[in-house]
């Protein structure tokens, strides 16, 4: 009988099930019951994993505890890495700094002013490593944004950019404006200016646009650190 498709084992019943004191054991019913048995064990889930399930599994409203962080697309998540997901992940770097790498794009240097360019790990007009920390799938990634100590050429420091996904279609004019630097100083004098973070979309391919301008002419660098991704 063994399992009876409602999750109930009982045992066959037969000369040797149950035992009796003073019968012989008869041969056939020995292997009658042993077979039986064999066949619900082996109906069973191995805890070392040795065997795979051959149905869904209810749970039964209980909870699966201890459950280990899911690394392969088709492995269970824990609480922990959905929480994760769904508030972007942040993490500090090798220097203690809350960016996800070190590595920082340049965008007063790399991309061209006044135009929008691709930014990416790969495949992107500019390449910025960083990004190949960003897994498939992301949504959106989050930067810091400021001007890099630097000498400044006149008086003023103004910088304005703007960025959507890769592939928008959307102008400068349907912005709100996502990054400015406005720093007052004298001539030749080295500034920083940090910027509050903000969210970037990306496409499938994790690529975003940048487009940026700068006033009078000036060459502070504008910066870019990643330090987080999320899903919407």
């Amino acid at each position: 009988m063994a399992w009876n498709g409602s999750g109930t084992f009982s045992r066959v019943s037969t000369s040797v099930s149950p035992a009796v004191t003073g019968t012989t054991i008869d041969s056939a019913d020995m292997n009658t019951y042993t077979a039986d048995v064999t066949a619900g064990i082996n109906a069973s889930l191995a805890k070392n994993g040795e065997n795979a399930a051959t149905g869904d599994l209810d749970i039964g409203a209980n909870l699966i505890t201890n459950l280990g962080d899911g690394v392969a697309d088709d492995d269970a998540a824990t609480v922990l890495q959905v929480n994760t997901v769904r508030s972007g992940v942040f993490v500090s770097n090798a220097n203690g700094a809350p960016d996800i790498t070190s590595t920082v794009l340049a965008v007063a240097t790399d991309v061209t002013q006044a135009t929008w360019e691709s930014v990416g790990a790969s495949g992107a007009t500019n390449t910025w490593a960083a990004m190949s920390s960003v897994p498939a799938g992301a949504d959106w990634i989050e930067v810091k944004l400021g001007a890099v100590g630097t000498a400044i050429s006149s008086a003023d420091v103004d910088i304005d950019m703007y960025v959507r996904a890769t592939g928008s279609s959307q102008a400068i004019s349907d912005f709100t404006q996502v990054g400015k630097i406005l720093t007052t100083s004298a001539a030749a004098t080295t500034v920083q200016h940090a910027i509050t973070s903000i969210k970037i979309p990306i496409d499938s391919n994790g690529h975003f646009d940048v487009y940026w301008d700068e006033a009078a002419n000036n060459t502070a660098e504008l910066d870019l650190y990643l330090i987080g991704y999320g899903y919407n």
